[in-house]
């Protein structure tokens, strides 16, 4: 799946949808003025803008134990350091390949987070994160640019709560119809 957050090459955060409409809109606009778009002019395309996957956990200041009402927060994968108040400097690792074959269009190379703090670059260094990370140059880190207040960070607990919530229904619903499943087996015997 998308990634539903992207990265331009300036570090600023979109919604991957915002700017997919918002680079529609461009190419309609018959002005061709790009600098009425919500987006930079720096962006052509969605091959300018770079998906961003925080590595989400379960706040452990959090002292309600309650599943549905649990707070999850990003935090960088490697310091374990919470990333959410955007005091932290953070960095995405862009990691690109090219495709085989005739189109030399660039793809993202997994799914895992790469997002980290900037504590993680100077306690690894570049060569450990090539480690962790796979190949890419020092050039392919950017440097996010600091969120607004109640921006992408609350958008993103609210989303993952959202889903661990989803999640621990749909175990519940399962584990009730395998009982009321092994009920009716046992009288129909």
């Amino acid at each position: 799946s998308a990634a539903e957050i992207v990265a331009c090459p300036f570090g600023k955060l979109y919604k991957r949808e915002k700017a997919l409409e918002a680079l529609l809109q461009r190419s309609r606009a018959a002005s061709g003025d790009v600098s009425t778009a919500t987006l930079g002019p720096h962006i052509r395309g969605m091959k300018d803008l770079h998906p961003v996957r925080f590595h989400v956990v379960a706040d452990s200041s959090s002292k309600d134990v309650n599943l549905k009402h649990k707070k999850y927060v990003p935090v960088c994968p490697i310091t374990g350091s919470e990333i959410a108040s955007g005091n932290v400097p953070l960095f995405l690792i862009v990691r690109l390949k090219k495709k085989g074959g005739g189109n030399s269009a660039n793809v993202e190379v997994d799914e895992a987070p790469n997002v980290i703090s900037e504590r993680a670059i100077k306690e690894m260094g570049i060569a450990g994160l090539q480690s962790e990370y796979g190949p890419f140059d020092e050039k392919d880190i950017v440097r996010l640019a600091p969120p607004k207040t109640g921006g992408i960070f609350d958008e993103i607990q609210r989303n993952w709560e959202a889903k661990m919530a989803e999640e621990s229904e749909s175990k519940l619903r399962k584990k009730k119809y395998k009982k009321r499943k092994r009920i009716g087996d046992a009288f129909k015997s």
